[in-house]
């Protein structure tokens, strides 16, 4: 529960400093993504009757030298939802201009000069262009929370570091330079693993956290 309430102050907070512009930053050679969103609460808790919002962009901030931090100004995509509760997430292959070194002491990154770029993950609704909010990736059949990061080598991340009670442990191997998905494991009551995830993006979803008007 530490864990939630951090990450939907740190999603809140991090939103601030996210504003969403039309500039078009994505590269020719890119990785593409078919992806499913939902509406969640912000107990994490899906909103199945949330109707489908055609009034809807995702956004994806970098988040430069860090997997957990602040975003930086610069937007890597925003993505237009489908009726169907479905989006496209289309990144450039080659983010070394944007990405660098691991910073912060807790964890080690062999090599070193490896650099590395998280992709921040927020919404906004164009008609309340002033108003960002919160979101992020959900591994569906576990309820684990996800992160997609970028690496300009094949590295290795160990180390650990806490969050009030909360124990993170990384074991994060990377085989190749690109975009990985990041599984942030729950092992027990306020320890958490993080590990590269090798299963199926089908089954990672886009979580938008909205205020669950249809629980009464």
């Amino acid at each position: 529960m530490r864990f939630t309430l951090w990450l939907i102050a740190c999603v809140l907070v991090s939103a601030c400093t996210v504003q969403p512009n039309s500039k078009d930053t994505v590269e020719p050679e890119s990785e593409s993504y078919q992806l499913d969103y939902g509406f969640y609460s912000y107990t994490y808790e899906k909103i199945d009757n949330y109707p489908a919002e055609a009034d809807l962009n995702l956004l994806f901030p970098a988040i430069p030298g860090s997997i957990f931090g602040m975003p930086s100004p610069e937007l890597v995509h925003i993505s237009s939802v489908n009726n169907d509760f479905t989006f496209e997430l289309t990144l450039p292959n080659d983010m070394d201009a944007l990405a660098s070194r691991l910073t912060g002491g807790a964890l080690m990154i062999t090599p070193a000069d490896t650099k590395v770029l998280r992709l921040g993950t927020f919404h906004v609704f164009p008609s309340m262009r002033d108003s960002v909010g919160g979101g992020g990736f959900i591994h569906k059949p576990s309820g684990d929370f996800m992160l997609l990061v970028y690496f300009s080598k094949s590295a290795h991340i160990s180390g650990q570091f806490a969050i009030g009670r909360d124990q993170f442990e990384h074991d994060i191997n990377i085989p190749a330079a690109g975009w990985h998905w990041i599984k942030i494991g729950k092992q027990s009551d306020y320890s958490y693993r993080l590990s590269t995830f090798d299963g199926d993006s089908d089954q990672i979803e886009f979580f938008v956290l909205v205020e669950n008007v249809f629980n009464v």
